[in-house]
């Protein structure tokens, strides 16, 4: 078990450390978000990204990172509100309007789901996800012959 745990501490500040390197590494934000949430450290990363971003601007993939956080800890409103920004900030990323999308699709909100699906098939025609979160408003809706 001691063994485990250690993988995990380290994992998690090996994250840290590349993510001090570039703050913009998709693998690297995601492990570390996985590590933080697997590890109940969600708060200390949610701390780390308030320092790492304290003197510049936040990339969209870090928001999106953020977003994924402030879900896990239960935070679903101010999670939806981060991936907004960062589904309006430059470069536009596929990766935000998903994750605006999943937050949504969490919350059974169809209206703003057919909103960012919208945008997402105009960033993304041919993404797959575009088309799963079309489906997903369509289940939600009650209309299952749509979602398949």
């Amino acid at each position: 078990m001691m063994a485990k745990r250690d993988a995990h501490t380290t994992a998690f500040n090996d994250y840290v450390r590349a993510l001090t390197l570039d703050p913009s590494d998709t693998q690297a934000l995601d492990g570390f978000v996985r590590s933080a949430v697997l590890m109940r450290r969600s708060g200390d990363a949610l701390s780390w990204f308030t320092t790492l971003t304290a003197d510049r601007s936040p990339a969209p993939l870090t928001l999106v990172a953020r977003s994924k956080l402030l879900a896990a800890t239960g935070s679903a409103e101010e999670a939806l509100d981060v991936a907004r920004r960062a589904s309006r900030a430059e470069p536009v990323t596929v990766e935000a309007f998903e994750q605006v999308a999943t937050l949504l699709a969490d919350a059974g909100d169809t209206v703003r789901l057919d909103a960012t699906v919208e945008g997402l098939r105009q960033i993304a025609p041919h993404k797959a996800s575009s088309s799963y979160f079309a489906a997903v408003s369509a289940f939600l809706r009650g209309r299952a012959d749509e979602a398949v």
